[in-house]
């Protein structure tokens, strides 16, 4: 598995924490198209993109047989102007090598998020699952209106470890 970021922090945890192949810095990396392909010079069977088009772009010619491309999100492109926006100028892929794209919307399967974050939590108790958080003051807002925040004696609780059914670790 390669993974694309915008940092070399963020690409050595991809590898050493989370178990990447390999991860390409797009910041640094001087041809990154040229990147790509020697990280996976057989071709590319899943992307996963949230990035935006332009990433969509680089990737599409080197898509394998029957590849799949999931789109979930577009943080390059989420304040450009329809005009601004770049578009997937090549398309021959998805008829010379059938590859499939969609969009995921995650609120699509809300009814199994708690079946999900049971599932979720018992993999990181186990170490099986690596993560990591960047948390904001809205993701305290969040924490404030569920009551989860704080433990009855005013303590800050984590909360990946009250889902992952360790309450009473306290930061």
């Amino acid at each position: 598995m390669i993974g694309i970021a915008g940092s070399d922090t963020k690409c050595k945890w991809l590898v050493d924490e989370a178990g990447f192949d390999h991860a390409i810095n797009y910041k640094t990396t001087p041809d990154l198209d040229a990147a790509i392909s020697e990280a996976m010079p057989k071709g590319v069977d899943v992307l996963f993109d949230n990035v935006g088009n332009e990433m969509v772009n680089r990737v599409l010619p080197k898509m394998r047989l029957n590849g799949r491309i999931c789109i979930s999100g577009q943080v390059a492109d989420y304040n450009l102007s329809p005009e601004e926006t770049p578009g997937i100028v090549n398309t021959k892929p998805f008829i010379t090598h059938r590859v499939l794209m969609q969009g995921l919307v995650v609120f699509d399967f809300a009814r199994e998020f708690p079946v999900a974050l049971n599932e979720m939590a018992t993999l990181i108790g186990k170490g099986e699952l690596k993560l990591k958080e960047e948390r904001s003051a809205v993701d305290r807002e969040l924490l404030d209106r569920q009551g989860l925040a704080e433990t009855g004696d005013g303590q800050e609780v984590d909360p990946v470890d009250y889902v992952a059914g360790r309450p009473g670790q306290i930061r």
